[in-house]
């Protein structure tokens, strides 16, 4: 930078790895310019600042973002950023994969957006959570919902946000947030009810009963007739 300057006669502004006297590495910032005369660098000047404290800083904070950013993209979990001001979504890469969408083509994420995506049932129930969020009444924004993707499947979504940064007037200004495809708990959920609907009618309609420490706890409607008791 500085054999550039001393050419040109451009200023420079670098960070390096300085070495001091005891041998020990340093970062600095080097600010300097050149002061040329008849297209020759007659001085060179400028600033030395020690900033070893907080590139070590900025290294712990990089290397912590990077654990987060591994986290997030083994868990699978959809992130985004809503600055209500503006109406803007901020998104990572997964955020698209779970919506079925491609980054380079979706379209605009906004109100009308997620009107499209998420199933008329369901649409009031997350609204009324948001509105409990936003209002201060609770204290996170949780809600389990349907989406339709441009594939025409439809997936269930668990969103979880919270507001954090409010405008100068007090209202909610940013929200940060996760989201995450719950799909197949919610088959394993269904598929549960289900089941027990079938135990239950099976068991209702047989000749059988469930006795605890000598008392009846539950039976069927054939075995009341066979001990003669009446329902």
């Amino acid at each position: 930078a500085a054999d550039h300057a001393m050419r040109t006669g451009e200023p420079f502004d670098v960070e390096v790895i300085a070495v001091t006297n005891n041998g020990d590495e340093k970062w600095v910032r080097v600010v300097g310019n050149a002061e040329m005369k008849n297209g020759r660098c007659a001085r060179l000047f400028g600033a030395i600042w020690d900033i070893d404290s907080k590139k070590k800083v900025d290294e712990v904070l990089r290397a912590e973002r990077q654990k987060l950013n591994d986290i997030i993209v083994g868990s699978g979990l959809g992130t985004f950023e809503w600055d209500m001001t503006i109406n803007y979504w901020q998104v990572n890469d997964q955020w698209y994969t779970i919506h079925g969408l491609i980054k380079e083509t979706a379209p605009d994420i906004s109100e009308e957006f997620f009107k499209e995506i998420i199933h008329p049932d369901d649409e009031p129930y997350v609204t009324e959570n948001l509105n409990l969020h936003l209002s201060g009444k609770e204290k996170y924004f949780v809600s389990e919902f349907r989406i339709i993707t441009p594939s025409k499947e439809w997936k269930w979504i668990l969103i979880r946000g919270r507001v954090s940064e409010w405008d100068q007037e007090g209202k909610p200004a940013i929200m940060y947030g996760t989201i995450q495809e719950i799909s197949g708990l919610k088959k394993m959920e269904i598929d549960l009810k289900e089941n027990a609907a079938k135990f239950n009618s099976i068991f209702n309609f047989s000749p059988v009963g469930i006795s605890l420490n000598g008392s009846i706890h539950d039976c069927g409607f054939p075995f009341l007739s066979l001990i003669h008791i009446s329902e």
